[in-house]
């Protein structure tokens, strides 16, 4: 690669402008599976996975979550999480398994078991989460735990999908228990982006990222989501190769290298160097 990324931290604080926050060039994405394409890998929720572990909450058949490829509500028999993992994977806030090619993972509704597909906003023919949240607001969609920086900006963002009708989903992102943007409506039935900025402030390593469902009523309010991103605003890279060699045994007594940043405040880099053995 011609470009390296480097992350940086920054002095100064940044508010929490509108779903349509955008950055100039963010670093890489620290959520895992965002793209649903290794089924519940690395995430939970509030809800169970399929109807038949649905929290309810003042619904009759609601407070459910599924990982697929197709429109879930054509028929009940798209709604099922395998009752074999279901005791031990499919409740609400259930660790997802470490592995990720493990069935209670993998065990998502294709068009093979239900043959009316939805493309998602990945490829068109990949997977998304798609949640039938129950009446009880507060509720994660969805949830997982990142590392951060402190004194850094980053951004949060999302697909999202209105695959039912009115009311339409209802939601915020969340960060550390803190809502990070206002609760927003999303009437469209095709995929829109929606993102929010965030400044870490003091918080240093390990922090809980949501999505918040804030829609209380038990008719339609379905949504998918898509490609959840999470990751630093602004971004470093050097301009030239990042990996140097020489063409002696004896490295030469001094380098220099140099970076550019944008959308930094007082950058600061990092440097690394492999040894013979392989070793940073």
């Amino acid at each position: 690669m011609k470009h390296l990324f480097a992350t940086g931290l920054l002095c100064c604080a940044l508010s929490v402008g509108a779903q349509t926050d955008t950055c100039i060039l963010s670093g890489p994405n620290q959520i895992v599976n965002g793209d649903f394409e290794q089924g519940y890998f690395g995430f939970s929720s509030d809800f169970g996975r399929g109807v038949n572990n649905a929290t309810l909450g003042g619904c009759a058949t609601q407070g459910w979550i599924l990982v697929a490829q197709i429109f879930p509500h054509v028929s009940p028999n798209c709604q099922v999480y395998p009752p074999a993992w279901s005791a031990l994977y499919g409740g609400p806030n259930t660790l997802t398994s470490s592995n990720p090619n493990h069935p209670s993972n993998t065990s998502v509704v294709t068009t093979a078991t239900c043959n009316y597909p939805l493309p998602d906003h990945t490829t068109g023919s990949g997977f998304f989460l798609t949640i039938d949240p129950d009446a009880v607001t507060g509720r994660a969609y969805w949830k997982q735990s990142i590392e951060v920086c402190p004194n850094t900006n980053y951004i949060f963002s999302v697909w999202v999908r209105n695959i039912s009708g009115i009311p339409a989903p209802y939601f915020h992102f969340e960060v550390d228990g803190v809502n990070i943007n206002a609760p927003t409506q999303y009437p469209a039935g095709e995929w829109v982006k929606t993102a929010a900025k965030w400044n870490s402030g003091a918080l240093d390593g390990s922090v809980q990222i949501r999505l918040v469902n804030d829609q209380p009523g038990c008719i339609e309010n379905d949504v998918a989501i898509d490609d959840l991103f999470f990751g630093i605003c602004g971004g470093a890279y050097l301009t030239c190769d990042s990996l140097f060699r020489f063409c002696s045994d004896v490295a030469p007594d001094s380098i220099v290298l140099s970076g550019a940043a944008i959308g930094f405040s007082a950058p600061q880099y990092q440097w690394q160097k492999r040894a013979a053995n392989g070793l940073w």
